[in-house]
Formats: C-alpha cells, structure tokens, sequence
C-alpha cells in the first residue's frame, strides 16, 4: 500500500503524507485487488488502456496520470471479462 501511495505522486513534487492519504491510497488499491481477485490468469493484450499508461509514462514518467489509467477502468473492462 505504501509503495502505491508513494506512486500516486509525481516525482517530482513534494509528497503529500496524512493518515487521510493513507487510507485513500489503501482504498483505492483495495479496490483494484478486489477486481482483480477473480480473474482467470491469462495473457495480456495491447489494448486502448495500455497505450494510454504507456503514454503517461513516457510523459515525464507520470506515474499519477499512469494509475489513473487503471483506476476508472477494473470494474468495467475486467468485470466485462469475467462475464459480470
């Protein structure tokens, strides 16, 4: 969880630290375990939400705009997958 807060800021700016960072980050990566937790293990595609992480990445290695990518999209995209 730690890491992943840590990630959620650019490294460049200062990092925001409160326990109410904390507990946000934790939710929001137990959100995406949670849509994870079910899948079946299969190889990855090349698909729209890559291109976008990869992009944010190569922008000043935005790892902020980068999670954001994956943020709107386990619910939808994954839950779409395992037939829900």
């Amino acid at each position: 969880m730690l890491r992943f807060f840590i990630l959620s800021s650019h490294y460049r700016g200062p990092i925001n630290y409160s326990l109410e960072l904390l507990e946000q980050a934790d939710a929001a990566l137990g959100r995406i375990y949670t849509a994870l937790r079910d899948l079946p293990a299969v190889a990855p595609e090349a698909g729209a939400h890559t291109a976008r992480f990869l992009d944010r990445m190569d922008d000043d290695f935005n790892t902020p705009e980068a999670l954001g990518c994956c943020r709107p999209s386990p619910r939808s995209e994954l839950g779409a997958r395992c037939g829900r």
